[in-house]
Protein backbone atom coordinates (compact mmCIF):
# COMPACT_ATOMS: atom_id res chain seq x y z
CA UNK A 1 0.00 0.00 0.00
CA UNK A 2 2.84 2.46 0.95
CA UNK A 3 4.29 2.39 -2.64
CA UNK A 4 0.94 2.67 -4.11
CA UNK A 5 0.40 6.01 -2.41
CA UNK A 6 3.97 6.69 -3.35
CA UNK A 7 2.87 6.04 -7.06
CA UNK A 8 -0.19 8.54 -6.33
CA UNK A 9 1.52 11.50 -5.33
CA UNK A 10 4.14 11.27 -7.95
CA UNK A 11 1.23 10.82 -10.48
CA UNK A 12 -0.69 14.04 -8.80
CA UNK A 13 2.15 16.29 -8.68
CA UNK A 14 4.68 14.73 -11.19
CA UNK A 15 3.89 18.13 -13.75
CA UNK A 16 4.41 20.54 -10.38
CA UNK A 17 8.08 18.48 -9.14
CA UNK A 18 9.09 18.59 -12.42
CA UNK A 19 8.52 22.73 -13.01
CA UNK A 20 10.14 22.89 -9.03
CA UNK A 21 13.20 20.97 -10.01
CA UNK A 22 13.85 22.59 -13.31
CA UNK A 23 13.63 26.16 -11.26
CA UNK A 24 16.03 24.54 -8.55
CA UNK A 25 18.22 23.57 -11.28
CA UNK A 26 18.48 26.64 -12.56
CA UNK A 27 19.55 28.20 -9.18
CA UNK A 28 21.52 25.58 -8.62
CA UNK A 29 24.05 26.44 -11.84
CA UNK A 30 23.56 29.91 -10.84
CA UNK A 31 24.77 29.45 -7.43
CA UNK A 32 27.51 26.74 -7.80
CA UNK A 33 29.46 29.46 -10.32
CA UNK A 34 28.52 32.32 -7.53
CA UNK A 35 29.56 30.76 -4.23
CA UNK A 36 33.41 30.50 -3.57
CA UNK A 37 33.09 28.13 -0.52
CA UNK A 38 31.56 24.40 -0.83
CA UNK A 39 29.63 24.44 2.86
CA UNK A 40 27.60 27.39 2.26
CA UNK A 41 26.57 25.94 -0.67
CA UNK A 42 25.22 22.40 0.70
CA UNK A 43 23.64 25.17 3.28
CA UNK A 44 21.79 26.74 0.51
CA UNK A 45 21.01 23.66 -1.49
CA UNK A 46 19.37 21.94 1.33
CA UNK A 47 17.69 24.62 3.12
CA UNK A 48 16.13 25.39 -0.93
CA UNK A 49 15.34 21.59 -1.71
CA UNK A 50 13.25 21.14 1.91
CA UNK A 51 11.58 23.91 1.11
CA UNK A 52 10.51 22.17 -2.50
CA UNK A 53 8.24 19.68 -0.22
CA UNK A 54 6.17 22.19 0.96
CA UNK A 55 4.70 23.34 -2.28
CA UNK A 56 3.04 20.11 -2.66
CA UNK A 57 0.95 20.23 0.40
CA UNK A 58 0.51 24.21 -0.25
CA UNK A 59 -1.14 22.78 -3.38
CA UNK A 60 -3.06 20.19 -2.04
CA UNK A 61 -4.50 22.71 0.18
CA UNK A 62 -5.19 25.12 -2.11
CA UNK A 63 -7.59 22.59 -4.28
CA UNK A 64 -8.81 21.56 -1.20
CA UNK A 65 -8.31 17.75 -2.43
CA UNK A 66 -6.96 16.12 0.72
CA UNK A 67 -10.60 14.94 1.70
CA UNK A 68 -10.23 12.88 -1.27
CA UNK A 69 -7.19 11.17 -0.53
CA UNK A 70 -8.98 10.40 3.40
CA UNK A 71 -11.58 8.03 1.24
CA UNK A 72 -9.12 5.58 0.02
CA UNK A 73 -9.07 2.48 1.70
CA UNK A 74 -5.87 3.84 3.93
CA UNK A 75 -5.32 5.26 7.15
CA UNK A 76 -4.11 8.61 7.79
CA UNK A 77 -1.08 7.56 9.12
CA UNK A 78 -0.26 5.73 6.44
CA UNK A 79 -1.10 8.51 4.32
CA UNK A 80 1.15 10.56 6.27
CA UNK A 81 4.12 8.24 6.58
CA UNK A 82 3.37 8.22 2.42
CA UNK A 83 4.34 12.52 2.85
CA UNK A 84 7.14 11.69 5.22
CA UNK A 85 8.91 9.37 2.96
CA UNK A 86 7.92 11.11 -0.33
CA UNK A 87 9.48 14.53 1.09
CA UNK A 88 12.19 12.80 2.07
CA UNK A 89 12.82 11.80 -1.52
CA UNK A 90 12.50 15.04 -2.91
CA UNK A 91 14.94 16.21 -1.04
CA UNK A 92 17.59 13.28 -1.64
CA UNK A 93 16.62 13.47 -5.50
CA UNK A 94 17.35 17.39 -5.80
CA UNK A 95 20.78 17.19 -3.42
CA UNK A 96 22.28 14.32 -5.74
CA UNK A 97 21.01 16.10 -9.07
CA UNK A 98 22.80 19.36 -7.22
CA UNK A 99 25.72 17.70 -7.00
CA UNK A 100 25.75 16.39 -10.40
CA UNK A 101 25.78 19.68 -11.17
CA UNK A 102 28.10 20.95 -8.91
CA UNK A 103 30.53 18.51 -10.67
CA UNK A 104 29.61 19.05 -14.61
CA UNK A 105 28.90 23.29 -14.68
CA UNK A 106 31.97 24.49 -16.44
CA UNK A 107 33.22 27.28 -13.72
CA UNK A 108 31.94 25.39 -10.95
CA UNK A 109 33.35 26.63 -7.55
CA UNK A 110 31.95 24.13 -5.53
CA UNK A 111 34.35 21.10 -4.34
CA UNK A 112 32.35 18.01 -5.03
CA UNK A 113 34.92 16.01 -2.88
CA UNK A 114 34.18 18.05 0.49
CA UNK A 115 30.13 17.83 0.11
CA UNK A 116 30.93 13.65 1.02
CA UNK A 117 32.40 14.84 4.11
CA UNK A 118 30.31 12.86 6.55
CA UNK A 119 30.29 16.18 8.41
CA UNK A 120 29.13 18.05 5.84
CA UNK A 121 26.41 15.33 4.90
CA UNK A 122 25.42 15.35 8.52
CA UNK A 123 25.21 19.00 8.22
CA UNK A 124 22.82 18.63 5.16
CA UNK A 125 20.64 16.34 7.23
CA UNK A 126 20.33 18.22 9.97
CA UNK A 127 18.91 21.11 8.48
CA UNK A 128 16.40 19.16 6.54
CA UNK A 129 15.30 17.81 9.52
CA UNK A 130 15.51 21.26 11.77
CA UNK A 131 12.80 22.60 8.14
CA UNK A 132 10.74 19.23 8.43
CA UNK A 133 10.27 19.61 12.09
CA UNK A 134 8.97 23.16 12.06
CA UNK A 135 7.30 22.73 9.14
CA UNK A 136 5.67 19.54 7.62
CA UNK A 137 3.52 18.92 10.47
CA UNK A 138 1.70 22.19 10.62
CA UNK A 139 1.67 22.45 6.61
CA UNK A 140 -0.23 18.81 6.58
CA UNK A 141 -2.69 20.25 8.77
CA UNK A 142 -3.22 23.70 7.96
CA UNK A 143 -1.79 23.75 3.98
CA UNK A 144 -0.84 27.59 3.85
CA UNK A 145 -1.84 28.85 7.41
CA UNK A 146 0.81 25.80 8.50
CA UNK A 147 2.94 27.88 6.40
CA UNK A 148 2.68 31.02 8.10
CA UNK A 149 3.15 29.04 11.30
CA UNK A 150 6.51 28.07 10.20
CA UNK A 151 7.59 31.77 9.24
CA UNK A 152 6.15 33.34 12.40
CA UNK A 153 7.99 30.48 14.43
CA UNK A 154 11.05 31.68 12.79
CA UNK A 155 10.93 34.97 13.61
CA UNK A 156 10.39 34.14 17.18
CA UNK A 157 13.58 32.15 16.84
CA UNK A 158 15.62 35.07 15.52
CA UNK A 159 14.48 37.05 18.05
CA UNK A 160 15.55 34.08 20.80
CA UNK A 161 19.50 34.48 18.80
CA UNK A 162 19.48 38.19 18.91
CA UNK A 163 18.75 38.20 22.80
CA UNK A 164 21.26 34.99 22.89
CA UNK A 165 23.86 36.71 21.04
CA UNK A 166 23.61 40.42 23.15
CA UNK A 167 23.77 38.52 26.55
CA UNK A 168 26.62 36.73 25.14
CA UNK A 169 28.43 40.29 23.77
CA UNK A 170 27.26 41.82 27.22
CA UNK A 171 29.15 38.52 29.01
CA UNK A 172 32.22 38.89 27.20
CA UNK A 173 32.75 42.34 27.46
CA UNK A 174 32.03 42.58 23.47
CA UNK A 175 29.92 45.32 23.47
CA UNK A 176 26.52 45.26 21.48
CA UNK A 177 28.15 46.87 18.19
CA UNK A 178 28.40 43.06 16.43
CA UNK A 179 26.62 40.89 14.97
CA UNK A 180 24.32 39.15 17.86
CA UNK A 181 22.93 36.48 15.92
CA UNK A 182 26.04 35.47 14.26
CA UNK A 183 27.69 35.60 17.88
CA UNK A 184 24.97 33.56 19.38
CA UNK A 185 25.14 30.72 16.39
CA UNK A 186 28.61 30.81 16.77
CA UNK A 187 28.23 29.53 20.49
CA UNK A 188 26.22 27.11 19.53
CA UNK A 189 28.22 26.26 17.39
CA UNK A 190 31.25 25.70 20.09
CA UNK A 191 29.24 23.67 22.32
CA UNK A 192 28.31 21.04 19.72
CA UNK A 193 31.86 21.25 18.93
CA UNK A 194 32.79 20.80 22.27
CA UNK A 195 30.62 17.70 22.79
CA UNK A 196 31.78 16.01 19.84
CA UNK A 197 35.47 16.53 21.29
CA UNK A 198 34.28 15.13 24.40
CA UNK A 199 32.66 11.98 22.64
CA UNK A 200 35.10 11.72 19.81
CA UNK A 201 34.16 11.27 16.00
CA UNK A 202 32.59 8.07 15.82
CA UNK A 203 30.39 8.07 18.91
CA UNK A 204 29.48 11.83 18.37
CA UNK A 205 28.27 10.56 14.42
CA UNK A 206 26.34 8.09 16.04
CA UNK A 207 24.50 9.93 18.62
CA UNK A 208 23.74 12.79 15.80
CA UNK A 209 22.17 9.86 13.18
CA UNK A 210 20.36 8.87 16.17
CA UNK A 211 19.20 12.00 17.47
CA UNK A 212 18.23 12.99 13.59
CA UNK A 213 16.55 9.32 13.60
CA UNK A 214 14.12 10.11 16.64
CA UNK A 215 13.34 13.75 16.00
CA UNK A 216 12.18 12.79 12.86
CA UNK A 217 10.03 9.93 13.93
CA UNK A 218 8.51 12.44 16.61
CA UNK A 219 8.00 14.89 13.77
CA UNK A 220 6.11 12.00 12.01
CA UNK A 221 3.86 10.99 14.81
CA UNK A 222 2.99 14.59 15.42
CA UNK A 223 1.93 14.91 12.32
CA UNK A 224 -0.30 11.90 12.22
CA UNK A 225 -1.70 13.40 15.29
CA UNK A 226 -2.36 16.72 14.02
CA UNK A 227 -3.62 15.00 11.16
CA UNK A 228 -6.34 12.60 12.65
CA UNK A 229 -8.12 15.69 13.56
CA UNK A 230 -8.61 17.42 10.91
CA UNK A 231 -12.05 18.00 9.66
CA UNK A 232 -12.93 18.54 6.21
Amino acid sequence: MLRKLLHREWILNRTNVALMFAIYAAFQIYMVISIDSTRPWVVMATLYAAFLTTALFVREDKFRSTWWACTLPVTRLELIRARYIAAWWMVVTAFIGSVLLAALVPGSNVIVSEIFNPWTLLIAAALTTGIFVWVLPFTIRFGMLGLMIFLIGGQIVGAGLLVLGRMINRGSNAGTGGRPIRTALAAIGDAILGVREALTPVPFAIAVIVTLLVVNWLSYRFAAYMFRRREF
